[in-house]
Order: C-alpha cells, then structure tokens, then sequence
C-alpha cells in the first residue's frame, strides 16, 4: 500500500476531550495515519434511532440542489404519512440560496435545514444556522449565527460575557456557545443574566471546566423552528424568529395556488406562551401573504404559540384537554394526580382507551410513546373520536399497540394531547404486564453473610451483592399483596464477574440455579422463570446463595433486579 502512487505517511497529534472526573489529565491523542487521495465523493447516511419496534422508513432517495457557489446535499425520507426533506450546506453554499429541482417551490439558505411535510402541507420547517426556509404556503425566517469574543470569564460563577448583544429571554437555554480553534470548547448555555453596554452575561450550565480564554473567539448557532398544531395554528421554537403564511393552497412541488378571497385587511395574528393569554401582535399583510415577527422571549416564554386569523377572529382558549377517565383491557381508572399514574398489574391487551374533555377540537394528529424496559419502542396506531350521546366536550382516544406486541415487561405511556389553539397537557401511564414487581434496590435487607451490599443507582437499577464463595447469601422482606397463585421469576444483570445462585422463598428453594454470566455488561438482561407457588398475603422473605459461577466469569459476585409474580389465571 506504501508504495503506491500518491501515498503519504502522517504522524498527528491532536486535543481529545477533557474528562470531567480528571479534568487535568493527558488529553492528548496520536495517531498514524496512511492516506492516499482517492475520487471525490461525498456520502448521505439516513439514521432511525431507535429502541424495540423502528418506525418504518419507507423511502430515502437523494435530490439534486442547485447553488450559488459550496455545496449542499438533500435528501428525502418518507415515513407513515410524513415526508422529511433535509437540507445539509458547507458555509459557502449556506451564505447564498439553495434551490431543489424536484421542488421548485422550496427555498433554504443555511448550513441545516428540513421541511417535513404531512401530505402536501406543512407540518415542520427548522433550521440550524439558517436564515430562511420556505416552502408552499409557510416561511421562516432568522438570524444564522452569532459571532464574537469573550471578554470575561468567571469560573466560580459559571458565567461569561461577551461582547455582543443577544436578545434576552429563555430562548437561548440548551443552545451551545462553541469556541473557535477548541475541541473541547463546547458550553451549553443556561440563560442570558443580562446586557449593558453592548455585551451579554451568558449563565453557563453544568458548572463548566473552562479551557477556553477571554478574548477567543466564539460563534453561536442557533436552531429555529415553526410546527403545525392545528390549522391556523403554529408553535414556533428557537430565538426570534419571523413566520409568513401564504392564504393558499400548497402543489405537490411545493408553490403555492393562492385563493381568491385570501387574507384581507381584518386579518390578525395573535400569540402566547405556555400557561400565557393570547395577545395581538404586530402583523404586516401584503395581499394574500400575513407575516410576524416574534421575539418569545418578549412574551415571557421560550417558545411561542401563533393563531393566524381571518376575519379579525379572536382567540380565548387557553385551557388544554383534561384526561377524565382511561380504560386497560378490563381495568379501569379516574384521572391521575399531575397527569402521571402507575396502574401496576395489568394483562396484555390491544387496546388503550383515554377519554378527555375538551369544549373544542382535539389536535389532529397525536404521537403517543410506549416504551418497555427491556424490550423498548412498542409501534401504536391512535384514533380520536367525539363521544356520541354524552356532553359537547367528551372526547375518546384509543391507542392500539401492534397486536401481540406487549409482551412480559414494564412500560410507559406518555400521550401528549394539545388542542386546536395549542394548549396542551401530558398523560403519563406506568404498568406492568409481568405481575407484582418487586425492586431489590426497594427492599429491606433483613440477612446476609456479611458482605458488601450497595445500590447501583442510575440506569442499572441493580443491587450489587460481593458474593465470593459458596454459601455466600442475602436475604430481604418483601410484602404480597394477596393470597393467590403465581409465577414467580428474577431479573437480573449479567456481567462477566457475576457467579450461580439458587434462590429460596420462605426458606424452601425455588426453580433450578440461575447463571449470572455475560461477556459484557447486560444491565437488566436477564430472566429468570422459577415456576409457580401459592404466595399468602402478607410477610415473606428472599434469599439469593451463590452456589457457584461459571468457568469463564472473573468473580462471583451478584446483580439483581427484580422479584416478579405473575398471576396464574
């Protein structure tokens, strides 16, 4: 390979990032590398992230763009009943407009871009270091990016100021302030303390390290966003942004047909932010096209919701849908305390069915989560529909997870409602359709041979026994709720230095001895099942005794999860 033409030999050394546990450690990476100039190629990689069930991508085709100068790529994603079109520029090609053959009615100018759109209308433009994306009847747009220079730092404030001025408000949280020339000069910012004097206080979060300097150079980038809540109805996210809205109709490559009696001079726009009053806005109209200019920050808020109307219409609603009642399978239950409730055991079912109040129209599209511990994403279908024959203002949702799809696990629901003035509320559901789970990290340890026992905190949910010889046990309490019979099993972690044990109810011993061992680190991996028993209401204990390990395990030590019974029906 060295020896063919064009070939070189490079010894790099460059800055890693900093660990935070060792913060003044070496940082310092080096590596040898070998390259060859090869054709010019430039690659579009489409990632789903997901975890259990992936959500289909149908399609992702590449288009082609056209530029003034740079270049820039997209590409189109379908899935569902949702179209992504994403938009990725080098600086030269952001600075100027970036057009799209296969959609002449788009326009973007920006480093990162996307329009999602939900058959032919918008539903989503966002940029990131962008100043304008349109598309049919909607456009954004915003100021790119902020340049300057630190001036000042203060390590034991967590605060830094520089010498440009950022309009105030909360929009700025969770944006980064990236420092020029720095691997490790990414700060997420907090909020913006204050300006004087054409210079801005940023709070930094995290209680930062700096390693950058006061007079380095910064930029910061900021995102933008403007969704569909409902008709009309638009949420904007990111610092000021400007939206317009075309009264017409979007085509399928994106222009617009433009409707006779379109916006007029009684057209008004109204905003708010979360938990706030709808208030007029300043608005400019131009023949059918109305646009606003907002600052959410100046409304109290971080993002901001926009009713566009005609006709002078004005909006009152700011209550958001209130969930009255719910059914499981045949478990029913009221509303919940602060819109979250943990129904414990409930059988595997088809259907979840969420019945809401609401005096006027739900939001037309809905995307509740349902997640397992261990198994992840579980794909739902939801429709809504008004109640026949009860009160104007009932409302019924129902959720349906793929058939056959909830299996033994503990899961999540999270449904987040909002209505067509964009108030919104959020209904958080836990249940568990492997019976009554019993966390160790939970239960009162009441015996043991001695040994270190500690809770391993975090994602593991894991408590660690230091087991290390045969014979070697821990006993715990645990409550049953009824007098009934069930299955029982044991959750696990597995892991490399984990032993055997045999695990005891009451003293007499249950199912064959469970092997703890894994290559690597399974945090909750493992399933035990250890048969059926009749288990009395009232007061029981647990013992888990290491009775050996596996060949090729390092040590014999013990992770455990959860106890689980099941009904026996």
């Amino acid at each position: 390979m060295m020896g063919q033409p064009g070939t070189s030999l490079v010894y790099a050394k460059a800055n890693g990032l900093r660990d935070r546990s060792d913060p003044f450690g070496e940082r310092d990476m080096y590596k040898l590398l070998v390259r060859r100039l090869g054709p010019e190629n430039h690659f579009i990689s489409v990632f789903e992230i997901f975890r259990g069930e992936a959500t289909g991508i149908g399609e992702a085709t590449e288009l082609a763009t056209e530029t003034e100068s740079g270049f820039a790529k997209a590409v189109r994603v379908r899935h569902d009943d949702t179209t992504d079109i994403i938009i990725i520029a080098d600086r030269d090609a952001a600075e100027g407009k970036i057009i799209l053959s296969d959609y002449p009615g788009l326009s973007f100018s920006g480093r990162m871009g996307v329009v999602s759109l939900r058959g032919d209308e918008v539903d989503r433009l966002w940029m990131l270091g962008g100043s304008h994306v349109s598309y049919g009847t909607m456009t954004l747009d915003a100021d790119p990016i902020y340049e300057g220079t630190i001036t000042k730092l203060d390590a034991e404030a967590s605060t830094a100021i520089i010498d440009i001025t950022l309009p105030q408000g909360e929009m700025w949280k969770g944006q980064q302030l990236l420092v020029a020339g720095r691997t490790d000069g990414a700060y997420e910012i907090d909020s913006v303390l204050g300006v004087e004097g054409g210079q801005t206080t940023l709070k930094l979060a995290d209680e930062p390290i700096f390693t950058c300097e006061e007079r380095d150079a910064f930029s910061i980038v900021p995102s933008a966003s403007v969704s569909r809540v409902s008709p009309g109805v638009w949420r904007t996210g990111g610092g000021p942004v400007q939206v317009g809205m075309v009264d017409g109709k979007t085509l399928p490559d994106g222009q617009v047909m433009v409707r006779a009696n379109g916006h007029g001079a009684d057209s008004r726009v109204y905003g708010r932010t979360e938990g706030g009053a709808w208030q007029p806005l300043d608005a400019q109209v131009q023949g059918p096209r109305v646009s606003v200019k907002l600052d959410p920050g100046s409304l109290g808020g971080a993002d901001a919701w926009l009713y566009f109307s005609r006709g002078g219409m004005q909006p009152t609603d700011t209550t958001a849908p209130q969930l009255l009642e719910g059914r499981i399978g045949r478990e029913s239950f009221g509303a919940p305390q602060s819109g979250a409730a943990d129904l414990g055991y409930i059988a595997p079912v088809d259907r979840i069915s969420l019945t809401y109040r609401e005096a006027g129209q739900l939001a037309a599209h809905v995307t509740p989560t349902l997640v397992g511990v261990t198994g992840g994403t579980v794909a739902t279908r939801v429709s809504t529909q008004k109640v026949r024959g009860a009160a104007d203002d009932r409302w019924r949702m129902v959720v349906r997870p793929r058939r056959g799809s909830l299996g033994p696990d503990e899961y999540t629901l999270i449904v987040p409602v909002g209505d067509e003035f964009g108030n919104e509320s959020r209904t958080v559901l836990q249940f568990t359709t492997m019976g009554h789970v019993l966390a160790f990290e939970q239960l009162a340890v009441v015996d043991s041979s001695g040994k270190l026992s500690k809770s391993l905190g975090g994602e593991l949910h894991t408590m660690f026994y230091r087991s290390e010889e045969p014979g070697d046990y821990i006993t715990f309490g645990f409550d049953a709720p009824a007098t009934r019979r069930v299955e029982a099993a044991l959750r696990f972690t597995r892991y490399s230095g984990y032993g055997i044990v045999q695990v005891s109810i009451d003293g007499r011993p249950i199912g064959e001895p469970v092997d703890m061992y894994a290559a690597g680190l399974e945090p909750m991996g493992g399933l035990a099942q250890l048969g059926e028993l009749e288990l009395s209401e009232g007061r029981h204990t647990i013992r888990i005794e290491l009775v050996g390990k596996n060949q090729q395990a390092a040590d014999a030590f013990m992770g455990l999860c959860d106890l689980v019974f099941t009904p026996v029906e």
